[in-house]
């Protein structure tokens, strides 16, 4: 079903005008009224008069993608949530927009928001993400990005207070713990969601991240930056065997290589003198 508004500014739902009522929820600057239908476009938006409409919501309906919002200039607040979104190429940010909520969609990027200069909060959890490539929130306080497929961790905001990367595909497998680490430019970070990645990160992130104060819900106690000193000397002794491994293994496949070219060399000379 798509969603119409008539000249007067008027939604148009489930194939009905709304009420008085409904309107004047719309007149209050709200379209909450669209919540759990069945839209599936929003073309209409490009020719709809709401100059004073601050806040959208479609959570449970059939969007499979997000236009523009530009049209609504005085935008504060859009969620989406729950509907079948799959790309954001059609968006490209908004001006005012302080929250926009895209939990539970099909989104596998965020190419297309766009430059968001006002946004304070993004909700992207259970979607497909393997990337945050595409986020450009300069002013972004609270992210939660859980319940998705991120093994890395670039593109953070460094504005960030609240972070929730729960239920993703980190890892401490490496010694130098290069994702993680990146938590560590988030100055003002405070409070981290991390559970539900593999193993129990708590440690490593109080070793890259001694700013954050609480993790999955607890506070960080003075046992657990004990445990983080006693794991930074066990990550650095790691690191070390890690290099000379790894300096091992260049220097026997340097030398493989160098013993393989001296054979080839030694058949060429034989062929050529016979």
């Amino acid at each position: 079903m798509k969603l119409r508004f008539s000249q007067a500014g008027h939604a148009r739902a489930a194939g009905r005008t709304l009420g008085i009522d409904e309107q004047l929820h719309v007149a209050r600057a709200k379209l909450d009224v669209l919540r759990r239908g069945k839209v599936n476009s929003l073309e209409c938006l490009a020719e709809a008069d709401l100059p004073w409409c601050q806040r959208i919501d479609f959570t449970v309906n059939k969007l499979s993608m997000l236009p523009s919002l530009a049209v609504l200039g005085r935008l504060r607040f859009a969620c989406f949530a729950s509907n079948e979104i799959s790309s954001l190429e059609g968006f490209d940010g908004h001006p005012l927009l302080q929250e926009l909520q895209l939990q539970e969609n099909k989104l596998t990027s965020l190419k297309g928001l766009g430059r968001l200069e006002s946004l304070r909060t993004l909700i992207v959890s259970g979607n497909q993400l393997t990337s945050l490539q595409g986020l450009d929130a300069p002013m972004l306080k609270k992210l939660d990005v859980s319940k998705n497929q991120l093994s890395n961790l670039e593109h953070l905001v460094a504005e960030c207070q609240e972070l929730d990367i729960a239920e993703n595909q980190l890892n401490a497998e490496d010694p130098n713990l290069p994702e993680l680490r990146r938590l560590s430019d988030l100055k003002k970070l405070h409070s981290l969601n991390i559970a539900g990645n593999a193993g129990d990160l708590r440690v490593e992130v109080v070793v890259v991240a001694p700013q954050v104060q609480i993790i999955d819900g607890e506070l960080v106690t003075e046992e657990d930056r004990e445990a983080a000193a006693a794991k930074e000397e066990e990550l650095s002794e790691a690191v070390k065997a890690k290099a000379e491994e790894d300096a091992r293994l260049a220097a026997e496949a340097e030398a493989a290589a160098a013993e393989a070219a001296a054979e080839e060399n030694a058949e060429a000379d034989a062929e050529a003198s016979s």
